[in-house]
């Protein structure tokens, strides 16, 4: 198993949006298909896992209108913070999972968790 973590600051002047947030989280993930060679599922974070697989927030394509204007309303709660997160549904030895944090007062920190189980094939 390999445990891959990775954590991306920056300065952002635009103001906190849903749009950015999964837009960003979709170009992530992306790029941890192609490093894992797969095609998953991403679900929304803070549901159990039964739940949570009701919820899906990208099927290899962008966010459902559904999903942003949920999305929406929970960062018009927490303005202007930004704390969301997806996860591929996998068995915990396998699980990855992308999570955005944004504060406009503060520097913004996306951070990606990922943990695969990396298999060899020993010729």
């Amino acid at each position: 198993m390999i445990r891959i973590s990775a954590n991306a600051y920056y300065k952002d002047t635009r103001p906190p949006g849903v749009e950015l947030c999964l837009d960003e989280l979709f170009y992530i993930s992306g790029l941890i298909d192609v490093l894992l060679g797969t095609k998953k599922k991403w679900y929304e974070k803070g549901y159990s896992r039964k739940q949570a697989l009701e919820h899906v927030v990208f099927n290899h394509k962008k966010a459902e209108p559904h999903v942003i204007e949920r999305w929406r309303s929970r960062v018009k709660k927490d303005y202007p913070l930004i704390i969301e997160g997806v996860w591929d549904g996998e068995i915990d030895s396998k699980i990855c999972s992308i999570n955005y944090i944004k504060n406009t007062l503060r520097m913004s920190k996306k951070q990606i968790w990922m943990s695969a189980l990396l298999v060899m094939k020993w010729i």
